[in-house]
């Protein structure tokens, strides 16, 4: 194998000893003005590329562990908590409107797991038991629950997942598999083609394609429809798990056995280490996403080892390395 020289991703770390209020980053957003949002188990945290704010309920917070956090088409910030429903931060980030059981009796549950927005300006959010809700430019609110007997109805009442693609889908991952909002029902993937029912994560790529990531396994639905599995190889110890984000040039990040997995064709996956300056020792997080923001920087929160960085120019910086990636499969 002759050597070459190959960019080394090396990501930066940052934990509780620069500000962020707990390691367990859930979910990342960027506004229109630049700033990263991120939703933790401990606050609502805002980073400037410098420095980072944290909002809790001192701050005007009802519940300080997050789930979710989206900014929609008017740069407003909708924020899902664990206990006290649906959050919005207006766009001058001054003002907290709560939508929760109290104000709205057909919410269901105040525990909140995702949010995303479509183009009609309505806001969509998953609940942990109770639901998907539509909220409209209105402010009135659609639920949708599973329906006994009926296949077009929401899988599940766990909705953990959702995804608009890039062409105006949404897609919903529940607990009892996947489903996409035909605009008047559900289409579902057929349960038996999934690796398992519980959905983790949902990601779309360049291609128009859906990545499912399933507590077993990931599959791959194809524009056409057709449900495929994904051929990767790697290290063994190094598989891939699941799609954490596809970046703008077009190379996939995984969550992988041993840690981050980085494939620039598709389908072999190079092992990413995870240095930490703090433990000084290479870890292995336990990644909840992966994220770009507008520049092109990566961004991966982790449930226990906090969040970490890669700057968009670090293809500049080289090592020498082995020609595995070379080799065409």
């Amino acid at each position: 194998s002759t050597a070459r020289l190959q960019a080394q991703p090396y990501l930066r770390e940052f934990t509780v000893a620069d500000g962020l209020p707990s390691s367990n980053i859930r979910a990342i957003a960027e506004d229109r003005f630049g700033y990263l949002w991120l939703a933790s188990a401990d606050g609502l945290v805002r980073f400037d590329g410098r420095d980072f704010r944290t909002w809790r309920t001192e701050n005007g917070l009802r519940d300080n562990e997050l789930w979710a956090v989206h900014v929609d088409a008017r740069n407003q910030l909708w924020v899902g908590t664990h206990s006290a429903g649906l959050v919005m931060l207006s766009a001058d980030r001054r003002n907290f409107r709560y939508f929760d059981q109290q104000s709205y009796p057909q919410i269901g549950s105040n525990r909140i797991w995702a949010i995303t927005s479509t183009a009609d300006g309505a806001i969509w959010f998953g609940t942990e038991n109770a639901g998907l809700y539509r909220l409209a430019p209105d402010n009135s609110i659609r639920v949708f629950l599973p329906e006994h007997g009926n296949p077009r109805s929401l899988p599940s009442r766990a909705v953990g997942q959702l995804l608009v693609t890039d062409d105006g889908q949404l897609w919903v991952g529940t607990q009892n598999g996947v489903a996409r909002w035909t605009g008047g029902d559900f289409e579902r993937l057929p349960l038996e083609q999934l690796p398992s029912p519980l959905i983790n994560t949902l990601q779309g790529d360049q291609q128009g394609r859906v990545w499912v990531g399933t507590s077993r396994g990931t599959v791959v639905v194809q524009p056409d429809g057709q449900i495929q599995t994904p051929q990767l190889d790697s290290e063994p110890g190094k598989e891939a798990l699941q799609l954490l984000v596809q970046d703008s040039r077009g190379e996939y990040w995984y969550d992988t056995r041993g840690g981050l997995g980085l494939s620039r064709d598709g389908h072999w996956v190079s092992d990413v280490p995870v240095f930490s300056a703090m433990a000084r020792r290479a870890v292995r997080p336990s990644w909840m996403l992966g994220y770009e923001d507008r520049e092109g920087g990566l961004w991966f929160g982790s449930m226990d080892n906090g969040l970490w960085y890669l700057p968009a120019n670090w293809r500049q910086f080289t090592h020498l390395q082995g020609d595995r990636d070379n080799i065409q499969g």
